[in-house]
């Protein structure tokens, strides 16, 4: 893991999006550990926070609008009414983390991991969860108006009141069994498997 001080990331990014980006495109063998820092209600549009460990991180009524969240590690990090609009969380880890009324209009969360997340009340319409893990989540009365759901995991997710337009590619399903527990907790994307064990260093 990088030697950079969690503060110094904190004050790099409270420097501007335009400056942190530019400083993750020179270090991109950096990732940027950000675990429970309160960010609620911070300007991060566009911001490039792939890879980054956000766990446990207050992101709560953050402006994410086309952030780049791919392979971050959000463990438990409170995206409640976060807007995430056409945000990219694609193979995120999002076990666990709560997403209440976030806005997640044409967001990428292809292959996410979402096993036991609040997603109650988000905004999905138009979104991508094509692949992703939800078991055990919480899609109680969230919209998936014309979202893309092909193959995506949903054993025991809770979809009491849940928006299915007829317009949603491939209807919500439960995949087999063969994936008993997920292909994610037997071979979780590579960049997450680094990324883990970086922070068990």
């Amino acid at each position: 893991m990088s030697s950079i001080q969690r503060k110094d990331l904190v004050t790099l990014l409270q420097q501007g999006v335009e400056t942190w980006n530019r400083w993750r495109q020179e270090n991109p063998q950096v990732i940027p550990d950000l675990q429970k820092v309160d960010f609620q209600g911070i300007d991060l549009r566009d911001a490039d926070l792939s890879r980054a460990n956000l766990s446990e991180a207050d992101l709560s009524s953050a402006y994410l609008l086309d952030a780049n969240l791919s392979e971050a590690y959000l463990r438990g990090a409170n995206l409640n009414r976060a807007c995430l609009i056409g945000a990219n969380l694609s193979q995120a880890y999002l076990g666990e983390a709560s997403l209440y009324h976030a806005y997640l209009f044409e967001a990428d969360l292809t292959q996410a991991y979402l096993r036991k997340a609040n997603l109650q009340e988000a905004d999905l319409k138009r979104s991508n969860l094509s692949g992703a893990y939800c078991r055990g989540a919480t899609l109680r009365e969230a919209d998936l108006s014309e979202a893309i759901l092909t193959d995506t995991f949903l054993n025991d997710v809770d979809l009491e009141g849940t928006i299915l337009s007829p317009l949603t590619e491939t209807a919500p399903h439960i995949s087999p069994d063969r994936q008993l527990e997920g292909d994610w907790d037997q071979s979780p994307p590579a960049a997450l498997t680094e990324l883990l064990r970086s922070i068990a260093v």
